[in-house]
């Protein structure tokens, strides 16, 4: 095996002692593992620390070695799996290294420092679980059953569009992102073709900058959790009995203005007195905090206006 690089000292933030070999970066926390399949590399590990703050070396320039965590042919662009090890890297992902020697995972192997920064940015098809390339411009979701992504940081200034293009079987696709603007939601749920997030990376996290809505989705008062659902263009209430959603159970705030929402009444049983939690405004200006539904003629439009969701049109719902 050919090394011909020199390291530089720099300081662990972890116990890295078994990742010798395998991809490192740059943290608050000085140097720790990557653990994001895809994300950026800053060198390669190329000493034990045993615990934060111990010196550690990291090789980032020239021929290195690097562990491999699957197939890999010479002249492949490497990019981290989800334990620090390199891989052929795929569409969206950082390129991290170019490989020198072909291999098979667990073999040590050679790499050069690559001139290109990632495999096409621009565009990623997502149909699995997983991570969401920080890199891509546009992201094309298949949801079909329940799917679960997370979203790492991003580049400041980087934009991205997520366009579900698919539902099916179902469809349940829940986005965590790592960090966020403010006080935003970490989560965004997809359950419709058609429902868009676009984000922004600050130097404080992923802002939502733009948002289209889509689809219903039935919600019943005073049992469902609609954390994350803030896609859905109508919420259609079943209330059965006397029933209140609060808290975790109300309807979301937006974070765009101009976002439109309807509630409507879609099932209503048992002497039916619902109430469900919402940061809203009467057709007045006056602050609300939860809308009284009783049956299923009841309705309203609703638009946010930066801070609340202006009643706009209603019939029989109070706000109060």
């Amino acid at each position: 095996m050919t090394i011909d690089s020199s390291p530089v000292s720099l300081i662990a933030g972890a116990d890295l002692s078994a990742k010798l070999y395998r991809f490192g970066k740059m943290s608050s926390s000085d140097v720790v593992a990557c653990s994001v399949a895809g994300e950026r590399a800053d060198g390669v590990i190329g000493s034990k620390p045993t615990a934060s703050g111990q010196a550690v070396a990291l090789y980032c320039e020239r021929v290195m070695a690097v562990e491999y965590g699957g197939t890999v042919t010479k002249g492949d662009s490497l990019a981290t799996d989800s334990v620090g090890r390199a891989v052929t890297a795929t569409t969206g992902q950082y390129v991290n290294g170019v490989a020198l020697v072909s291999g098979t995972v667990g073999m040590i192997g050679e790499m050069l420092a690559p001139l290109a920064a990632a495999v096409n940015t621009e565009y990623a098809a997502v149909s699995s679980s997983g991570a969401i390339p920080p890199t891509a411009s546009q992201v094309a979701l298949s949801v079909s059953g329940t799917k679960a992504y997370t979203l790492a940081d991003g580049n400041v200034g980087h934009e991205m569009d997520i366009l579900c293009v698919s539902a099916a079987s179902t469809p349940l696709g829940t986005l965590t992102i790592a960090t966020v603007f403010g006080s935003e939601p970490t989560t965004h749920v997809f359950t419709t073709a058609g429902q868009r997030l676009r984000l922004r990376m600050t130097a404080t996290g992923w802002k939502v900058v733009a948002k289209t809505r889509a689809g219903s989705l039935t919600v019943v008062v005073g049992t469902d959790v609609l954390t994350g659902y803030d896609l859905v263009a109508t919420y259609n209430l079943s209330i059965t009995g006397t029933v209140s959603s609060t808290s975790t159970m109300g309807i979301p705030s937006a974070q765009v203005e101009g976002e439109m929402i309807a509630i409507r009444c879609t099932t209503a049983a048992s002497t039916p007195n619902g109430s469900i939690a919402i940061t809203a405004k009467t057709l007045a200006g006056a602050a609300a905090t939860a809308a009284a539904v009783n049956a299923t003629t009841d309705y309203e439009l609703l638009r946010w206006d930066g801070s609340a969701f202006q009643e706009l049109i209603t019939n029989s719902v109070t706000l109060s």
